[in-house]
């Protein structure tokens, strides 16, 4: 510094020094430029201060933010200090560990105690590294699992790096732990869905190598385990209908634990609704403590510790064959996406069994073509070596290149049409020639010349007769498919025989039809004045002006018609059955049901003569049969039973079944049959009881019992001791025992109409006066009822269409129109197309029946007409209207 200048530091030395040598001058201006020296310190100070508040509130600025990101942070943070103690924890500790930040602050070791066993010698091994500083790796990443408080297990991902001062001095580590268990979840359920991906292209790899069905359920069951990742996988079949559930395939468990599995209890579960288990829950699988799961199953699965289990049925098409089984020890195995692809598995394997079902019978079918080719092969040669088929061969330009002995024969006989047909001869231009009678022979071999077709097949004319000739390929020599055998069969006999068939065939048919035109004509003319007989003596019975003798005189009357319309039913019914014109609708009959149903039927007869009806044990068998015709069948037996046993006697109902066969006995107490007589049971009209005996009868309902059960493939047979009683038995197909009836069986009856002030207008259509007469007397009962008579069919739709009545009754068998012709007049009329049409007819067979109600009749009344039932379905009808 030069000697002329002083440094501000020396001024107040120099204003000291100028105030002591009286320098007044100099002393002030040294004292200004203190003061202004002052001035700027004090300025710099309040500078500096601003400086230091500003820098504190960045300061607390900063330290807000770590707080919040280190306080709010899923993560769990920290610092590790050289002395291995926490400097720091972030809270978020406590959503990860299940511990506050204060319990690692107070205990350092926490950590430890935490960390899964198998995780914790690498912990440790880390924790002493990073303390001293010896950790080869400036930052380090490891994935540990940790225990909570609460059981669970929680992966972590824990990353840390040392923490260094400005002077290099070791300050700790600061780590962070993230919680990774949704990750590690998602990589299990990753590795878990790729495995059994290979695991289905293995199993799949396997059914396109292996034939048999046990070895590849076998090496299913191995891939599932080894490769799937399940601990055990059992497959068991059912190899028929009644056979029980047996494990085919078992891996993962010796035979002794496979055998006391209890798969029965979890097959009975998924036998009840198979569809279910693949439509809308595919298998009984989760925790095997489920209570869904059957108890037994709980208990072995307890005691080889495996938690969740799945059990789906295996179906060979549409049949449920058996059940494929996957047993895993770990908690929460199937997952949906697991769940999904072991159903894709379980479908292969169905699959793979119906494929294998199928190449088995078609390889039944190849082989039983095969025999059949073999035998065809040796058929034809046996007839080659017998020489007598007429049989040639062509080239390709259709010439006779050789012939056999027959055909030779075959010529000679047919001269001198066959001189065209000799070897050396073009056998297509012989055809070309007798086109007319040869109906294009010659084309259709050439066709297979052509290679177009592999055979042909067509008939020749020839002198007279008609021959079959056949061409096709020779499958041998150099020039194979270019040569032709053909042979010629004489068919004239059987083109004869088969128009002779025809004919016989349209007689027979010509025969069946007038034999049913008889039948309905037969039932319609003896109904005609039965309907008079039991219609008026039905009017007279209730006629209260009658005495007792009389009343007594019209029961005769009643019982003695219904006695002959019963007769007349019975022999039109055995006429319909010996003719084989009997429609049957074979099906599952519950037997219990329908002897129910027969029973309640005869056992008001029974009470008449204090009989006891013993039905026997409640039943669940079935029989294969028409119900109609079992339920006639039933009722002829039970009746003969009452009809022909003593007063005060039993009758006995009894079922048995064998495999295929169910029985039913019905035995009484009467006086029995003697074993000469016992084949004259089923004779037409046979009677063992004397006219004397009291008993009604026709001798008919056996004969049409017998006949009915032996065309539903069944038979009836008779054990009888005189003095003790008879036993009649009979056998049919047995039906399925779980079968159910869809029958209504109960009926009602409509009380009579009352007056009520509202009049009807009913028409009758009817060309016999006595039909007229007996409707009339019959509705005289209603008299709300306007009854309108019409002799003939012209007058009735006069009639109809002038008083628009509520109900028409139509007779059908009626001259000029019958009863269809009229009701088609009056649907097509809208006038009258709304009309209820109740046929009241004499044709009463089951095909006449079921023509009227397809018609379009509203119902359909046979005469002898039943007062009661008839009233019944006219007071159903007009209430209504």
């Amino acid at each position: 510094m030069p000697d002329n200048q002083t440094p501000k530091d020396d001024v107040p030395a120099r204003a000291l020094r100028a105030l002591r040598e009286g320098d007044h001058r100099q002393t002030e201006q040294l004292l200004q430029e203190i003061q202004a020296r002052w001035q700027e310190t004090e300025a710099e100070t309040e500078r500096l201060r601003r400086q230091l508040d500003a820098a504190r509130e960045r300061l607390k600025r900063i330290d807000l933010r770590y707080r919040v990101a280190a306080h709010y942070s899923p993560d769990w943070e920290y610092w590790f200090g050289p002395d291995r103690r926490y400097v720091y924890v972030s809270p978020g500790c406590e959503a990860i560990s299940g511990h506050p930040p204060e319990a690692f602050m107070e205990n350092p070791d926490l950590m430890a105690t935490l960390v899964h066993p198998e995780d914790r010698p690498l912990w440790l091994r880390h924790l002493e590294e990073a303390v001293h500083g010896e950790s080869p790796h400036e930052h380090e990443a490891l994935e540990l699992r940790l225990h909570r408080p609460d059981g669970g297990i929680r992966w972590i991902e824990h990353q840390c790096r040392p923490v260094q001062g400005e002077d290099g001095r070791y300050l700790g580590r600061r780590g962070v732990n993230r919680d990774i268990t949704a990750r590690k979840a998602a990589e299990a359920r990753l590795q878990q869905v790729t495995r059994l991906y290979v695991t289905r292209s293995q199993v799949n790899q396997a059914i396109t190598r292996i034939e048999d069905e046990t070895r590849l359920l076998r090496q299913a069951a191995r891939i599932i385990v080894e490769q799937g990742g399940f601990d055990v996988c059992i497959i068991s079949l059912r190899r028929n209908g009644n056979a029980p559930l047996s494990p085919t395939a078992v891996h993962g468990l010796d035979p002794e634990q496979a055998r006391g599995l209890p798969l029965d209890a979890v097959w009975e579960v998924i036998r009840a609704h198979p569809w279910d288990f693949i439509r809308e829950r595919p298998l009984l699988c989760g925790d095997s403590e489920d209570p869904m799961i059957p108890s037994a199953w709980r208990d072995e699965a307890r005691r080889l510790q495996l938690r969740n289990c799945g059990h789906f049925p295996l179906f060979r098409g549409d049949q449920l064959l058996g059940m494929a089984s996957f047993l895993s020890r770990q908690e929460e195995y199937f997952t949906p996406e697991v769940l999904q692809l072991v159903k894709g598995i379980v479908e292969d394997i169905s699959y793979a069994l119906f494929q294998m079902q199928m190449n088995r019978r078609r390889k039944a079918v190849e082989v039983a073509a095969h025999e059949r080719e073999t035998r065809a092969l040796q058929f034809t040669q046996a007839i080659i070596d017998s020489l007598r088929s007429s049989i040639c061969v062509l080239d390709p330009e259709g010439r006779i290149i050789t012939v056999n002995r027959s055909w030779s024969e075959y010529a000679r006989r047919y001269k001198p049409h066959w001189d065209r047909f000799g070897e050396g001869e073009n056998y297509l231009a012989a055809c070309d020639a007798l086109e007319g009678a040869g109906g294009g022979v010659a084309e259709g071999i050439r066709r297979v010349l052509r290679r177009e077709i592999e055979l042909f097949e067509g008939e020749f004319p020839l002198g007279g007769a008609v021959f079959l000739v056949r061409a096709a390929p020779l499958k041998s020599g150099p020039e194979e498919g270019h040569r032709l055998v053909v042979s010629h069969m004489d068919i004239t006999a059987m083109k004869r025989a088969e128009a002779e068939l025809r004919q016989a065939k349209e007689e027979a048919e010509r025969a069946s039809q007038a034999k049913s035109e008889f039948l309905s004509s037969m039932s319609h003319e003896l109904r005609t004045p039965m309907n008079a007989v039991l219609g008026f003596a039905q009017l007279l019975e209730t006629d209260p002006q009658l005495g007792e003798m009389q009343t007594e005189n019209v029961h005769e009357i009643l019982k003695g018609g219904r006695h002959l319309l019963d007769l007349i039913n019975e022999v039109l019914d055995l006429a319909s059955v010996e003719s084989g014109r009997v429609e049957l609708s074979i099906e599952d009959i519950p037997l219990g049901e329908l002897l129910e149903e027969c029973l309640t039927l005869v056992t008001p007869l029974a009470d008449r003569r204090g009989i006891r009806i013993d039905p026997g044990p409640e039943t669940e068998l079935s029989a294969r049969a028409d119900r109609i015709r079992l339920k006639q069948v039933l009722i002829n037996l039970l009746s003969n039973a009452i009809k022909y046993n003593r007063d005060q006697g039993q009758v006995t109902l009894q079922m048995e079944a064998t495999d295929d066969r169910v029985e039913i006995a019905v035995q009484d107490t009467g006086k029995g049959i003697p074993q000469e007589r016992i084949d004259d049971l089923f004779e037409p009209f046979s009677r063992l009881e004397d006219g004397n005996s009291g008993v009604e009868g026709t001798g008919i309902g056996l004969a049409i019992s017998l006949r009915l059960i032996e065309i539903m493939d069944g038979e009836i047979r008779v054990e009888s001791t005189c003095g003790v009683g008879s036993t009649f038995r009979a056998r049919l197909p047995r039906g399925a025992t779980e079968a159910r009836s869809t029958h209504c069986t109960a009926t009602t009856t409509a009380p009579p109409a009352q007056g009520d002030g509202d009049t009807h207008t009913v028409l009758h259509i009817d060309d016999n006066p006595a039909n007229l007469r007996l409707v009339s007397q019959i509705l005289a009962r209603r008299p709300q009822v306007i009854l309108l008579s019409a002799p003939d069919p012209r007058l009735g739709l006069e009639l109809a269409m002038a008083h628009r009545p509520e109900l028409i009754l139509l007779d059908i068998n009626m001259p000029e129109q019958d009863g269809y012709q009229v009701l088609s007049r009056l649907r097509a009329d809208p006038s009258t197309a709304s009309i209820p049409v109740v046929a009241l007819t004499a044709f009463a067979t089951h095909r006449d029946v079921e023509r009227g109600r397809d018609a379009g009749f509203d119902a359909y009344l046979t005469k002898p007409l039943e007062v009661g039932r008839f009233l019944e379905v006219l007071d159903g009808i007009l209430k209504d209207r």
